[in-house]
């Protein structure tokens, strides 16, 4: 059976377009869509951001998004328990040569003339195989916690109703202080979203930070240059320009450009 990175190159020879001109398409970088080909997925990227660039990648290709993802997670899954069962390993092998050494002490002794003294159970024995088993729990919990924090952001994807009614909460993050500016595009978060705002001639951020729910941070006018405005989810952000709202066409992570 092909790998993701098997189906992908397949998918994109068989149209007869090469990296480059696939990464034009899909306005993706070159070395992600080769990590993608090779099956290689532990570069450094969050995660949020791998799954909706493979997304968009497959979706291009006119391959089943929904198998994709469904075969990367079982691969995140199959790398977050490698960890766990090298540590439960790690802790019989201990238990298994700390008894074999208690065994040939016993041996080794010699009786006592009359009857034997039992030997008493080693205590710190006890102690450390339930240090090991909590430390296994621990790690099966936290894994299982991940799993479903990724599941309910991936399946987030409403909108609110209107901009006018998100109201301002209590700020638990300090974001840069933007200039002030005569401005004509303003960024509105619904939800808690992580924003990039680049100029695209040389590639200069302006703006680079996780907006709360409810923030409204106003971009500075740049000469008409082209911006390019990065995402984690546009379900939760709202661009205002000129007085109109432009909402991203699809939630998750994304980009658009304006001038």
């Amino acid at each position: 059976m092909q790998n993701i990175g098997e189906r992908l190159e397949e998918a994109r020879k068989r149209r007869g377009i090469s990296v480059r001109e696939a990464a034009e398409a899909t306005k993706l970088r070159s070395d992600f869509i080769n990590h993608f080909e090779n099956n290689q997925f532990n570069f450094n990227l969050p995660e949020v951001y791998k799954r909706g660039f493979l997304k968009i990648y497959a979706r291009f290709l006119n391959l089943d998004t929904e198998s994709i993802v469904t075969d990367y997670n079982a691969i995140q899954i199959k790398s977050e328990k490698s960890p766990m069962e090298n540590q439960k390993s790690f802790g019989l092998m201990s238990l298994s040569q700390k008894e074999s050494a208690a065994s040939k002490t016993n041996e080794d002794e010699s009786p006592d003339q009359g009857n034997e003294t039992p030997a008493f159970p080693n205590k710190n024995l006890y102690i450390k195989v339930g240090l090991v088993i909590a430390g296994i729990l621990v790690i099966i919990l936290t894994t299982i916690l991940l799993i479903k924090a990724l599941s309910k952001k991936n399946n987030d994807t409403q909108f609110g109703s209107n901009s006018s009614r998100v109201s301002t909460p209590n700020a638990t993050e300090q974001l840069p202080t933007v200039p002030t500016a005569k401005s004509e595009i303003f960024l509105i978060a619904k939800e808690n979203v992580r924003v990039v705002v680049r100029r695209k001639a040389d590639q200069q951020n302006i703006f680079n930070a996780t907006i709360q729910k409810g923030q409204r941070i106003p971009i500075p006018k740049q000469n008409s240059q082209i911006l390019q405005i990065s995402f984690s989810d546009g379900a939760n952000l709202i661009i205002q320009k000129d007085g109109k709202q432009i909402l991203p066409e699809t939630g998750g992570p994304g980009w658009i450009e304006l001038k």
